[in-house]
């Protein structure tokens, strides 16, 4: 290599296989390569999913729809979607597994004759994962993706990136040079990776035979890592299986250009894209915003001795320079990335920035008030810190010993996971980097500033006070760190946000919302850095919760993409981030039985999100006086009690408007404020008529079919005598009238849905569950048992998808969190998008013409073309039961969404990264292909469980 071209134009009608392209690290990767060089031939990127399908939502969320992808969006403007359908394809797959898990045999086959470079970006990063994980991906992994790269036919480079660190626990300067196979940090010398993974399988198998729950399991193996990895030299498992996949490839790689990236501590971008992007809490990130957050007040570092913290940009920017160089080159070469030779920063620089940082700037607490930070106190020994930590503990504190606790562990856990970096004795030598820059200097290159990776650059006080930190505030906190409580978990839509404690309470005896599980898994897959997310369950005790679950949640189909995202480690990430809590909101304190564990739910729950409800038109009055009047205002009384709650959600429907005409506005309900105009109604007189008549019904002795038939007669003639349609409607409205009451100062949203039917495209396009209210109507008229559709085909019948209502939850929540005042948002298609009920029909009796229904006896049902008839109320018939059921459709009025609207404008003028990821907009939606290609089949597959 004497000299460099054009590095841009090296990279012209490439193509190039990038593993762990979801990263962080990859994502910038893969921006840059679009950005410098659009004459790129294609990107083929490795996503962790089950099918081309879902390899292709989870690019669009995790990685074209970042914010990072701005300035590229900019650039092609309108055509930017057709650009990246062009140049990238997501390839479904797994480096766990053989040939990288990829399916498709003419894909493989395609991208085996075109590549030129492969990219091995992949890693867990996780300084405390699972060991067996860490070795699979990091260390086998890495072995794998190497062996598919033999297989290429024209392959010119294979680019890793590893870690400095690999050099273990060791002082003074640090070479980029090889590791040898089996050499060990502490000069032992006498690694045996085969051994070590019989070790990881018998530890595992021995564990599963004495049945632990999975949290021992995980524990265990997390245990197991550090044990093996400190007996050999290195600090932790993350570095230990990452120089372990180095060893591998050097050993495999036979004439195979190479080219091992090691960086050091990658933080937020220096210049590009723009300054300041990063995502998720890196190595020294966690540490600074513990501290702007109040958390954290002192820390062990050694002021004596350089940090290397190196921007993610100048990373990639030396990723993209080395591989051009080295290009068809048959060795390997090794660089290091990092600042501690050429440039050097210390923590006590880093502490002294953040300390100024914070003070003209400060984070807002969960009252919304400023957090106040002293200077950060730098111990030079962690034994020292520790010492100190608990005399403070069990000396001076000793009457907050359980809250005080809790902080000396998270304290003592950050110092101890980053004591091997903040006391690192070492610099690590760049005599490699710094002769590739020099010969980019030589050649004159112009493209020289675009691909900088010169530590010798960087002004680390203007990086830290003006790139660095005002990144982490605005990247890397948003819903990080919240706990999140949530009713009615079991439901349809809760089943669907980062670092927020949530509470769901979910009631499992009553019917399902289908929102609830889209909600559960919206917010883990946008955010897996939620702090916890707690899931109230109709249970008698914790087991029993946990059962619930897992069989009525965490298996549902709709969580096939986070399986896919987490694979192996999945089950160990639902047990790390929901707590499933056995109660009941038909009592008081939410029926949460263990004082501790209440107790740690009102200190710890940011937000609260009440989606519980038994949506049965004709459910029993008492039950639905009970869940979804009285049981609201259970929820709120709780929250309440929680010390530093930043926002009650709240769903609620639609048509507690009430059988109206016209246009229904986004406004409250006052207490005793009914549709007929009589606003006369008294909830306590409710209650006490419904004691009254069960009362009566009991004296006389009567059968419990009798009894539930009476107070089903009850509710409806209750509801219909104020101008609601049904007993739902009737306490739904009931539940927003007594939580308006009691909210006082407490930030609240409700928000008001109409039909919620199938996904449009979250987490994948048409799933379901259950019968809905249009839903019953299309089966029963698919099965061939409804000869005519109700309705008017003059008026809208208001449908929206229950992804879209999960983006407005989201969405409203954050928007409004610490505001102590209420917003209303109805969710709905009748004012921006509405379809109509001749729509609805007509692709009915298309799409079950071309794909009919089988019958009982195997043979395909055929349908005729449906009449509309202008009627409210329709029998339709539930075919698994057998059973009449009573369907109310109002079709005489239009749901207004002016503040719905608002939301979404603000969204948008504001430049919210991810807008598309949370888009809740009707007028996206085409009726015809949604009945189609989504709804029906979505009906068929996941309700009538055909193919």
């Amino acid at each position: 290599m004497a000299t460099l071209n054009s590095i841009a134009q090296s990279l012209e009608n490439k193509s190039i296989l990038i593993t762990g392209s979801t990263g962080f690290l990859a994502k910038i990767f893969v921006e840059k390569i679009l950005r410098v060089q659009p004459q790129v031939k294609r990107l083929y990127l490795l996503v962790r999913a089950s099918d081309a399908k879902s390899a292709k939502r989870r690019l669009d969320a995790q990685v074209i729809g970042k914010e990072l992808f701005r300035v590229l969006r900019t650039e092609h403007g309108d055509e930017f979607d057709s650009f990246i359908s062009e140049k990238i394809c997501p390839i479904a797959g797994d480096m766990a597994v053989e040939d990288l898990g990829i399916q498709e045999t003419h894909l493989k086959q395609e991208m085996m004759e075109e590549l030129d470079i492969v990219a091995n970006v992949a890693a867990t990063t996780t300084f405390d994962e699972r060991y067996d994980v860490a070795l699979n991906i990091n260390a086998l992994g890495a072995d794998r993706v190497m062996a598919f790269a033999h297989r290429c036919h024209k392959l010119q480079m294979f680019l890793h990136v590893s870690t400095a660190y690999v050099c273990g626990s060791k002082s003074g300067m640090m070479m980029e040079k090889p590791i040898r196979m089996g050499e060990t940090p502490n000069g032992q010398n006498n690694l045996d990776i085969e051994a070590k993974l019989r070790l990881a399988e018998k530890e595992l198998k021995e564990l599963r035979a004495r049945g632990v729950e999975k949290t021992e399991e995980i524990a265990a193996m997390k245990e197991l890592g550090f044990k093996r990895a400190r007996s050999f030299g290195w600090p932790n498992f993350y570095a230990f299986t990452k120089a372990m996949g180095e060893m591998l490839i050097g050993e495999s790689r036979k004439n195979l250009p190479l080219v091992i990236i090691r960086p050091t501590i990658i933080e937020s971008t220096l210049v590009d894209p723009f300054p300041g992007w990063i995502e998720g809490f890196r190595t020294a990130g966690s540490v600074i915003l513990s501290y702007g957050m109040g958390k954290l007040k002192c820390f062990p570092s050694n002021v004596n001795l350089p940090i290397d913290v190196i921007p993610a940009d100048m990373v990639v920017n030396a990723m993209v320079v080395s591989m051009v160089a080295h290009s068809r080159q048959p060795q390997s070469f090794i660089y290091h990335v990092g600042s501690s030779k050429q440039n050097p920063t210390t923590s006590s620089l880093l502490a002294d920035c953040a300390y100024r940082y914070f003070s003209n700037n400060p984070v807002k607490g969960k009252d919304g008030r400023d957090i106040s930070v002293e200077k950060l106190f730098v111990y030079s020994s962690l034994d020292d810190f520790r010492k100190l930590a608990n005399f403070a503990l069990f000396n001076v504190w000793g009457r907050l010993h359980r809250d005080l606790t809790r902080r000396y562990n998270f304290v003592m856990y950050l110092a101890e996971l980053y004591d091997p970096y903040v006391f690192f004795d070492g610099r690590f030598d760049d005599g490699n980097a710094e002769g590739l820059r020099m010969v980019m200097k030589a050649s004159g290159m112009k493209e020289a500033e675009l691909f900088n990776f010169d530590p010798k650059c960087i002004n680390w006080e203007e990086y830290c006070m003006k790139v660095y930190y005002p990144g982490l505030v605005r990247y890397a906190m948003s819903l990080k760190n919240k706990g999140i409580l949530i009713t009615g978990c079991t439901g349809f839509l809760a089943k669907s946000n980062r670092n927020n404690l949530f509470f769901l309470s979910l009631s499992l005896k009553y019917s399902y919302a289908l929102e609830v599980y889209v909600f559960v898994e919206k917010i883990l897959r946008v955010q897996p850095q939620v702090k916890r997310l707690y899931l109230l369950l109709r249970a008698s005790d914790a087991k029993s919760a946990k059962h619930r679950l897992d069989t009525q949640v965490i298996s549902k189909e709709l969580f096939r993409v986070l399986r896919d995202m987490h694979g192996d480690g999945f089950d160990s990430f639902i047990s790390e981030k929901i707590r499933p809590i056995a109660g009941d909101m038909a009592v008081e304190d939410l029926g949460i039985q263990e004082f501790h564990l209440k107790e740690e739910i009102m200190k710890e729950v940011d937000i609260i999100a009440n989606v519980a409800a038994t949506t049965t038109f004709d459910e029993r009055y008492d039950i639905a006086l009970d869940i979804n009047a009285l049981g609201a205002d259970r929820v709120m009384d709780f929250a309440h009690r929680c010390h530093k709650l930043q926002m009650f959600l709240h769903v609620s429907t639609a048509y507690v408007c009430g059988s109206k005409s016209g246009a229904m506005l986004e406004k409250p309900i006052r207490m005793g404020e009914t549709p007929n105009g009589q606003n006369n109604l008294d909830i306590e007189a409710e209650l006490r008529l419904v004691k009254k008549e069960l009362k009566e019904l009991r004296a006389r002795g009567v059968e419990k079919t009798e009894e539930t038939a009476a107070m089903k007669e009850l509710g409806l003639k209750r509801a219909r005598s104020f101008g609601w349609p049904n007993s739902y409607a009737f306490t739904k409205a009931m539940g927003e009238m007594l939580i308006g009451e009691s909210k006082r100062d407490m930030p609240l949203v409700i928000i008001r849905p109409t039909i919620i039917e199938a996904t449009l495209a979250d987490p994948f396009p048409g799933w379901i569950e259950g019968f809905r209210t249009a839903g019953s109507i299309i089966m029963s008229y698919g099965k061939g048992r409804l000869k005519c559709f109700p309705g008017n085909v003059n008026l809208p019948l208001d449908v929206i998808p229950a992804d879209m209502v999960v983006n407005a939850m989201v969405v409203s929540m954050v928007a409004h969190s610490r505001q102590s005042a209420s917003f209303i948002y109805h969710v709905g298609t009748s004012k921006q998008n509405p379809v109509r009920t001749s729509i609805i029909a007509d692709c009915a009796y298309r799409y079950f013409s071309r794909s009919p229904l089988k019958g009982k006896d195997g043979k395909a049902i055929s349908v005729n073309l449906a009449q509309i008839q202008k009627i409210v109320f329709i029998l339709a018939v539930n075919f698994y039961s057998e059973k009449t059921l009573l369907i109310t459709l109002p079709f005489r009025m239009i749901f207004d969404d002016s503040n719905a609207e608002g939301l979404r404008m603000a969204m948008k003028a504001g430049g919210v990264e991810q807008a598309g990821l949370f888009d809740f907009d009707p007028k996206c939606i085409n009726w015809e292909e949604y009945c189609m290609k989504v709804y029906y089949p979505g009906l068929v597959r996941y309700v009538m469980m055909q193919k």
